[in-house]
């Protein structure tokens, strides 16, 4: 039955998956997160963890890297790309790396919010060349984390992403931080994610298990 089940129903369902169809190394399993703040200790201490655990595997796979530089991305929305993003970012700040956030989600990029900082000037902005680095760049309550807000959208600002001035960018805060995090919009969204992971070299997607479709 399980295994009539795994043929008829294309959506994600456990991490194996991800390495038998997709060929993909698993950096790590994060347990549902109730968005709420409903979790009970041993819940919040169990994603915790999880981070920790993926914080972990980023590193490795970074190859001894002076800087740890990844795009964080997914099928489609609402796969839990910036909560992993996020999460990860605050992971690496509290075991005391100097860690930037950028949201390079310039389509629906809402990480400000997150961090109760102004979205604009931000990641756009410094792509057109409106602001400098130091303009667009938030400290947030967090030690060791940093926000570089998506900025103001509009409907050129995806194909920024894929301008020199993009990789500049990476290159430059890879020399001040220790660790950057890159939110980019879904892979379903059009070239973004695509562009950011060819400016950062490394790129990891986020699958959610019963919502995103494999097919």
């Amino acid at each position: 039955l399980a295994f009539l089940l795994d043929r008829l129903d294309s959506r994600f369902r456990y991490p194996e998956q991800a390495r038998s169809e997709l060929g993909l190394q698993v950096l790590g399993v994060v347990p549902v997160v109730d968005q709420t703040g409903r979790q009970s200790p041993e819940q919040v201490a169990q994603i915790v963890e999880a981070f920790r655990s993926i914080r972990m595997n980023v590193r490795y796979a970074s190859g001894g890297q002076r800087s740890v530089v990844v795009g964080i991305t997914s099928p489609g929305p609402g796969d839990g790309k910036s909560l992993v993003a996020s999460n990860l970012a605050l992971s690496f700040a509290e075991g005391g790396w100097r860690t930037v956030l950028i949201d390079a989600d310039t389509r629906r990029g809402q990480l400000n919010a997150t961090f109760d900082a102004p979205s604009a000037p931000g990641l756009v902005e410094y792509l057109e060349g409106t602001s400098l680095l130091a303009e667009v760049l938030y400290p947030t309550r967090h030690d060791n984390l940093t926000l570089l807000p998506c900025g103001t959208r509009h409907r050129r600002a995806p194909e920024l992403l894929a301008t020199p001035r993009m990789q500049q960018l990476i290159a430059a805060l890879a020399g001040e931080f220790d660790v950057v995090i890159i939110d980019t919009p879904p892979l379903g969204a059009g070239t973004d994610a695509y562009a950011v992971g060819t400016a950062c070299g490394q790129l990891a997607l986020v699958l959610r298990a019963n919502r995103t479709n494999l097919k």
